[in-house]
């Protein structure tokens, strides 16, 4: 079966399709679909943004990082945004605040009826042997490294921000997310299954690098791009569901058209924040994109951990 996803032929087969194409594929397949995309690729993100900040820096953008870079709050005057509050300095005040902040969203603006930052996990395996058939492990860093995720589990924090007014998940804020190491043991056996099924040499290798991996999951898994409908000078770009690295050399226009009142009703509709309606409240328990089972809150010694 063909689907056609835009200019791209993407396949849908049975197991037994697979195994014809690729006879010495290692997995145990029965009962399953393949999707296969021969024009598929990888692209390096870190490699990419450094190339993007570099094109930025030409243009005459300005970057602040660090303690001095990190906001901490909106200043809000007579329902206004008027700047920033950082964790080092005075305010970074502006006429006009742009809020692009992924995950972390939901700590500067009560959205977690449109919007919930949850992590779900991958690790690294050392694969010393070149698989035959694809899969193949992805050389990086002198050695070949194999990316295990279960996309389908999805885990959630509880954070107290604005004073101890409001609780939200999000990743920490003041360091650095991967440093810990630390997976839940349902996340670490989900993926061995994982391995047992689709590579079953690697299923009892040590991990080699572990991380939790943040999304900033929307209801229908698209972008929220939209100017705040109460807070003036206030807008939002932020949103979805873990799929915006791939859109990064066209998203900017379209980001611009809608800040700029260009862009067409359509996409002004799908990329609208809307306020909660006293039926969506709190954080939506599924992933609209990938039929995930319903969001698990980390315990709090799991939480200490990360």
């Amino acid at each position: 079966m063909n689907d056609k996803f835009g200019d791209t032929k993407a396949h849908l087969i049975d197991s037994a399709g697979l195994k014809a194409m690729y006879q010495n594929f290692p997995a145990n397949l029965n009962g399953l679909l393949a999707y296969i995309n021969l024009e598929d690729g990888w692209a390096d993100a870190g490699a990419a943004f450094g190339q993007l900040a570099q094109v930025c820096s030409q243009a005459g953008v300005s970057f602040i990082t660090g303690p001095r870079g990190r906001v901490t709050s909106l200043r809000i005057y007579n329902g206004k945004v008027v700047g920033v509050n950082v964790a080092q300095g005075s305010p970074i005040l502006a006429a006009q605040v742009i809020l692009s902040t992924g995950a972390w969203s939901n700590r500067l603006l009560p959205m977690s009826h449109a919007i919930i930052a949850d992590t779900r996990y991958l690790e690294l395996e050392y694969g010393a042997v070149r698989l035959p058939t694809p899969p193949y492990p992805r050389r990086r860093f002198g050695k070949n490294l194999l990316k295990v995720v279960r996309h389908g589990f999805r885990f959630a924090t509880n954070f107290s921000v604005g004073g101890g007014h409001r609780t939200v998940s999000s990743p920490k804020l003041n360091s650095n997310n991967a440093t810990s190491g630390f997976l839940p043991d349902d996340a670490a056996d989900g993926l061995r299954d994982g391995l047992r099924q689709i590579v079953p040499r690697f299923a009892n290798r040590p991990w080699f690098t572990k991380r939790m991996c943040w999304y900033s999951d929307t209801l229908e898994s698209d972008f929220i791009v939209d100017r705040h409908p109460q807070i003036d000078g206030l807008f939002l770009a932020t949103g979805g569901a873990g799929h915006s690295f791939k859109y990064m050399p066209i998203l900017g226009r379209y980001i611009a058209d809608v800040y700029e009142n260009k862009a067409s009703p359509d996409i002004r509709q799908k990329w609208r924040f809307r306020l909660p309606d006293g039926i969506l409240e709190g954080p939506k328990a599924r992933d609209g994109s990938r039929g995930a089972p319903p969001l698990r809150q980390l315990r709090p010694d799991e939480q200490a951990k990360l």
